[in-house]
């Protein structure tokens, strides 16, 4: 590709083989939300912003994980490109540490503090109550949804 060229079509496929998939699985995530409000839907309006509300704060520590993940992902292209094999091994069991870490202690933060989270978030106290048990659920299972973003 000539150094004035701006644009270079051939490109074109490669990137969109990178990128659809991740944002088709970005949007599965959101249809998650959407499913968990549908099934809470009978419940009433302090389920539903439960729901809402906690898929808030799921996807900030999404969104978390991701960037921790992105910047791992660049270090062991770059080892990879390099030829160093055993470079790019370290930086991929130092991320799958670092999200390990990362997400027990969000968990059990998030235990804990599911209730001071949606009371900050909603001041209806049946919206907090709803929204616990469900954000502990998610709390619970974190690691699992971390290390599965990681592998």
């Amino acid at each position: 590709m000539p150094d004035t060229q701006k644009f270079d079509p051939s490109l074109v496929p490669r990137v969109l083989s990178l990128s659809v998939p991740l944002a088709l699985a970005g949007q599965l995530e959101n249809l998650v939300g959407f499913v968990d409000i549908y099934m809470v839907a009978a419940l009433g309006p302090a389920a539903i912003s439960a729901v809402g509300i906690s898929r808030v704060v799921i996807m900030v520590i999404g969104v978390t994980i991701m960037a921790v993940l992105t910047g791992t992902f660049a270090i062991v292209a770059q080892a990879f490109g390099a030829g160093s094999l055993r470079d790019a091994s370290s930086a991929g069991k130092q991320s799958l540490t670092l999200v390990a870490i990362f997400s027990i202690c969000v968990s059990f933060v998030g235990i804990l503090g599911s209730p001071f989270l949606l009371a900050t978030l909603s001041g209806d106290p049946e919206v907090v109550a709803q929204g616990t048990s469900y954000l502990r659920v998610f709390f619970a299972g974190l690691i699992l949804m971390a290390l599965n973003f990681t592998i």
